[in-house]
C-alpha cells in the first residue's frame, strides 16, 4: 500500500496520491511481466526502465500531481522504478529529494554542477511468493517476508562512468584475442563488459584467503588499486582523455552538498551518469542516495565518519591530463628538484665554492678538468644532481654558454651509456633546458 501523503505537498496533491493505492502487488507484477529493461542491479535492488505509458492511468495521474515542478531534463516520458528491501525506499526517497533541492538551488556563482534525478514518490507493498520470485529473478534480493519498497524517479539516458571507461578500452585498442567483436561492445551487459576488460588487461582477482577480515579487506583494496592502474594505463596509452568538465561538475556538486551538511557516502564510477554518453558536451548526474547522511545523523554516533565523496575525483584526475601535460609536469617537477639546490649554492660556503669551481671551468672551456670533475661526480646520484644543477644555473646566468654545455653533456651521455642513472639525469636536464 502507498505510504499515505509521502510526497504530497498539499491537500489537493494528497488526494491524487491516495488515488494510487492500487499501485500494489498486481500492478508491479504486471509491470515486470510487461516490456521492461533491467537497466542496473546491485545489492540494494534493481532499476527497471519503464515507459510512462506502461503505467496505469491513475498511477500516471498521481505521479503528475506529485512532480510539482517542470522537467528541464526532458525525460518526462521515461521513469525508473527502483525496488528495495522494506523500509529503505522512504529513506532514499527523502535523501534523493533533498539532494535535488540542494543541487538545484539558485546561486550567484555559475560553477558547473552535476544534476540529480527528479523523484515522484515512494511506495511500500507486501509481495506474495509469485512477485517475490519475479523480483529476485531480476536481481532484487527480496527477503522471505516479501516486503518491498519502490521509488519512482526520472530515468537518465546515458552511461555510468565505469561502463564508459570499459567500453573505451575495448574500442580503442582491439586485439585479435578479445572475447567480443567491436560491434558487440555497446550491447554488452555491465558484468560481461567488466569481464572482457579484465581478460584483456589481465586483472588480478580480489579475495584474500586470510581469516582476518581486515587483512582480506586490505588485500582486496590493493588488488583493486592495481587493476585501476592497469585500466588507466591502457586508456592513457590509447590516447583517451576525460573531459575536465566531468570532474568539475562532480567536485562542485560535492562541495555544495557538504556546504549544506549533506554527504553522498557512496560516490563511485557507477553512481555518476554521463547523459547520452556525450563526452563533447558533458552533463553528469549523481545517482543512488541509499547511503547518504546528514551532519545530524553523524553527530548521533561520533564513531561514524562520512566516506570520502572527493575520492572519485582524485582517482579520475590522471585521466584528465594528456600525455603532453603529464610530461611537461614531470619536467617542471624535475627542474624544481634541481632548483632547490640553487639556494644551497648561495647559502652554503662549501657548495658555493663547488659552484664557482664548475662555473670557472665552463667559462674557460676547460674540458679536461670538467671531465675529471664530472667523472668524480658520477659516483652517486646525488653528486650527479649537484653537478647538473650547477650547470643548469650556469646556463641561465651565461646563456651564451648554453649550447656549449648541451654539447658537452651530449658527449658525456654517449660516454656514460652503460651508467643508466647518469644518462637518465642528463636527458632530464636537457628536457628541462629545452622546455625553458
Amino acid at each position: 500500500m502507498i505510504k499515505e501523503g509521502a510526497f504530497a505537498e498539499n491537500e489537493e496533491e494528497k488526494e491524487s496520491v491516495e488515488s494510487a493505492e492500487d499501485f500494489s502487488e498486481e500492478v508491479v507484477k504486471s509491470l515486470l511481466e510487461a516490456h521492461h529493461e533491467v537497466a542496473n542491479a546491485g545489492t540494494k535492488g534493481i532499476i527497471l526502465k519503464l515507459l510512462r505509458n506502461e503505467l496505469p492511468a491513475h498511477v500516471r495521474e498521481a505521479m503528475a500531481a506529485a512532480d510539482g515542478e517542470d522537467n528541464p531534463e526532458g525525460t518526462l516520458a521515461i521513469k525508473a522504478l527502483k525496488i528495495y528491501a522494506f523500509g529503505d525506499a522512504q529513506r532514499e526517497y527523502e535523501r534523493l529529494k533533498e539532494a535535488r533541492e540542494i543541487s538545484s538551488a539558485t546561486d550567484t556563482k555559475t560553477a558547473p554542477l552535476a544534476k540529480v534525478p527528479r523523484t515522484s514518490g515512494f511506495f511500500e507493498i507486501n509481495a506474495g511468493p509469485g512477485l517475490r520470485d519475479a523480483l529476485n529473478n531480476s536481481g532484487a534480493f527480496i527477503g522471505p517476508d516479501g516486503k518491498v519498497g519502490l521509488i519512482i524517479m526520472d530515468f537518465i539516458e546515458g552511461e555510468d562512468l565505469a561502463t564508459l571507461l570499459y567500453k573505451e578500452v575495448l574500442k580503442r585498442a582491439p586485439d585479435e584475442g578479445d572475447p567480443y567483436p567491436p560491434d558487440m561492445i555497446d550491447r554488452l551487459p555491465f558484468d560481461e563488459l567488466r569481464w572482457a576488460v579484465s581478460q584483456k588487461l589481465g586483472f588480478a582477482q580480489a579475495g584474500g584467503k586470510s581469516r582476518d577480515e581486515n587483512v582480506r579487506a586490505f588485500e582486496d583494496e590493493r588488488v583493486k588499486n592495481e587493476n585501476e592502474k592497469k585500466l588507466f594505463h591502457a586508456l592513457e596509452k590509447s590516447g583517451f582523455v576525460l573531459p575536465e568538465g566531468i570532474l568539475s561538475q562532480i567536485s562542485n556538486t560535492v562541495a555544495r552538498f557538504h556546504k549544506n551538511g549533506f554527504y553522498h557516502n557512496d560516490l563511485h564510477e557507477r553512481n555518476v551518469i554521463l547523459k547520452d554518453g556525450d563526452l563533447q558536451h558533458p552533463q553528469t548526474y549523481i545517482i543512488d542516495y541509499g547511503s547518504a547522511t546528514r551532519n545530524e545523523t553523524l553527530s548521533d554516533d561520533p564513531s561514524r565518519k562520512p566516506a570520502d565523496d572527493n575520492g572519485l575525483v582524485k582517482r579520475l584526475r590522471p585521466l584528465v591530463k594528456t600525455a603532453a601535460v603529464k610530461r611537461r609536469e614531470s619536467i617542471n617537477e624535475s627542474t624544481k628538484e634541481w632548483e632547490t639546490r640553487f639556494n644551497a649554492f648561495e647559502n652554503n660556503p662549501r657548495m658555493k665554492a663547488r659552484y664557482d669551481q664548475i662555473a670557472k671551468m665552463v667559462t674557460q672551456s676547460d674540458v679536461a678538468n670538467m671531465d675529471a670533475q664530472f667523472g668524480a661526480a658520477t659516483s652517486t646520484d646525488t653528486d650527479v644532481e649537484i653537478f647538473l644543477s650547477a650547470l643548469l644555473k650556469i646556463s641561465r646566468e651565461h646563456p651564451d654558454r648554453k649550447a656549449e654545455i648541451i654539447d658537452y653533456l651530449t658527449s658525456q651521455e654517449r660516454k656514460k651509456a652503460n651508467r643508466g642513472f647518469v644518462v637518465k639525469r642528463i636527458q632530464q636536464w636537457k628536457e628541462a633546458v629545452g622546455n625553458e
